[in-house]
């Protein structure tokens, strides 16, 4: 590469003395290195006189074939370098607010403060997550990565979750026994084909039909918890989501059994983020969100 990149210097500035200077090395090692090219080559790549260098036809040919190398490498080079300088997550809203941003400052301090980090939205919360093509890594309700790269983040375990006003105005009721529940309020996600929990789900677990008069449906699960602290109806609160919420006194646990379904939140390493670094980072940080989320 050296000969190349003296050449080049020398062809552009039209002066070994400046190429030299530009390069920060002496005026012997650029002339060693174009006598050098040009001994391999068998052809002579400048005209020189006593007033200085000038391109021969074929090195000014030549020149332009490895000007347009160079560049190309470089540009290269700064693609990748600035890819591995940044994060991009696909995901959904819920995702991103109630379980990226809250340890954030932990993705941070792993990943250092050169690397970038891009979270790509999306408020259609019951589906599947796509596999996004601008990102890194793509957080979803169902997988569709390759094996080695996925990871599961969390296990859908649900709660009942209320106001600390709504438990305490029903507090009867809710001591009692499920069925006598279903004349209450319940906030529910609209269902998709995957992902959350439902209602009807919970109480088919108690061997209870709800009626579907009892249910108000959100599209977003972030606001369906802002209507839960607020004191609307009861939600289902699933881990790692609420406990923000739960920590601040605006929401409060009902008994204290769990519900588990077959589903899972994923992460996986689109064909983008498999190589870089920081991708790599971030789904460590995943893997140990269940560890940080209880």
């Amino acid at each position: 590469m050296s000969p190349l990149i003296a050449f080049e210097a020398a062809a552009r500035l039209g002066s070994v003395t400046m190429a030299a200077s530009e390069l920060n090395t002496s005026q012997s090692a650029v002339s060693r290195h174009i006598r050098n090219l040009e001994e391999r080559m068998k052809l002579a790549l400048f005209h020189r006189d006593g007033r200085g260098i000038s391109l021969t036809a074929e090195g000014a040919t030549y020149h332009e074939a490895v000007a347009s190398a160079l560049r190309g490498l470089r540009d290269a080079e700064e693609r990748l370098t600035q890819s591995n300088r940044s994060l991009t997550i696909a995901c959904s809203y819920s995702v991103s607010h109630l379980l990226i941003m809250p340890h954030y400052s932990r993705l941070r301090g792993l990943l250092g403060e050169d690397v970038t980090i891009n979270v790509l939205t999306s408020n259609y919360e019951a589906m599947a997550a796509p596999e996004e093509p601008n990102a890194d890594i793509v957080i979803g309700y169902e997988y569709h990565g390759s094996g080695s790269r996925s990871q599961r983040i969390l296990i859908e375990d649900v709660i009942p979750i209320a106001s600390p006003d709504y438990i305490a105005k029903h507090k009867d009721v809710l001591s009692g026994p499920v069925k006598g529940w279903i004349n209450l309020r319940f906030l529910d996600v609209s269902q998709g084909r995957v992902g959350w929990a439902t209602w009807d789900g919970w109480f088919g677990h108690h061997n209870v039909v709800l009626p579907h008069s009892s249910v108000e449906r959100f599209t977003n699960y972030v606001y369906l918890l802002e209507a839960a602290a607020a004191g609307s109806g009861v939600a289902l609160g699933w881990r790692g989501f609420f406990e923000r919420l739960q920590k601040i006194g605006a929401l409060e646990t009902i008994g204290g059994n769990w519900y588990s379904t077959d589903n899972y939140l994923w992460a996986w390493c689109t064909r983008q983020g498999q190589n870089k670094k920081s991708a790599q980072i971030c789904m460590q940080f995943l893997t140990d969100l269940q560890n940080h989320s209880g």
